[in-house]
């Protein structure tokens, strides 16, 4: 039987091809015979690399002594990676943000074909949730940078005013608390109090326009009459 060609650079160790990775400093062996089981991810085309031209284009450095390919992406996250060069199935890292998940597998060239059944809907519905707050984040970033920069103009503006006139800094001191809650902490309670005040006025004319709790059988505008009798 004749042996399958490997590259000069795969380590012979025991009768067995080993491709040695460094991921972020987290250090493996992988071996060659699980890697061609997937020759389209980044792992696997490294069987495919005769020159070192060709390393560096899948690997961010390579170690010529040590025979060491060096990734520089997230270590955390290379266990799981493993996890499906051994079984073929991948599952999702909870810690990790959806699409930054999504991110590190299509580094690797892995598909989200193979995630396993446990892990695919959850995968799915927490990119679509992730995908509708990203969508509407956007669409008012777009509006809040056209009025920031104007708020901080007229900021800006009533500060230097503040600097021109008598007691400027208690001025601007009172302003500012009564203005911007997130002054200081009399501004915060002072805005408390303001809408306390705000919601109890607005809940007792709500509660006032319910007929079932007016006062029956009275009226402001009556007219009481008091009869003095002779005795």
């Amino acid at each position: 039987m004749v042996k399958e060609r490997l590259p000069s650079w795969v380590l012979q160790d025991s009768d067995e091809a080993l491709v040695h990775v460094n991921v972020g400093g987290l250090k493996r062996s992988l071996c060659c015979d699980t890697l061609k089981k997937f020759p389209d991810t980044r792992l696997g085309k490294l069987l495919a690399c005769d020159s070192e031209e060709d390393i560096l284009k899948v690997c961010d450095d390579y170690d010529v002594q040590q025979k060491e390919f060096y990734f520089d992406r997230n270590p955390g996250l290379f266990p799981y990676v493993l996890h499906f060069y051994q079984t073929g199935k991948l599952h999702i890292m909870e810690e990790l943000c959806v699409f930054s998940f999504s991110q590190e597998i299509e580094y690797w060239g892995i598909n989200e074909f193979f995630l396993d059944s446990c892990c695919s809907y959850r995968f799915h519905d927490r990119k679509l949730e992730g995908s509708r707050h990203h969508s509407w984040d956007e669409d008012s970033d777009v509006s809040s940078v056209d009025t920031s920069v104007d708020e901080i103009s007229d900021l800006n503006r009533d500060m230097k005013h503040f600097q021109e006139v008598r007691h400027g800094n208690i001025r601007k001191c009172l302003w500012l608390t009564l203005e911007n809650p997130g002054y200081s902490i009399p501004s915060k309670m002072f805005s408390l109090v303001s809408i306390s005040v705000l919601l109890s006025s607005v809940s007792i004319m709500c509660i006032n326009s319910i007929p079932e709790c007016k006062v029956q059988g009275y009226s402001p505008h009556e007219t009481v009459t008091i009869t003095v009798s002779d005795a």
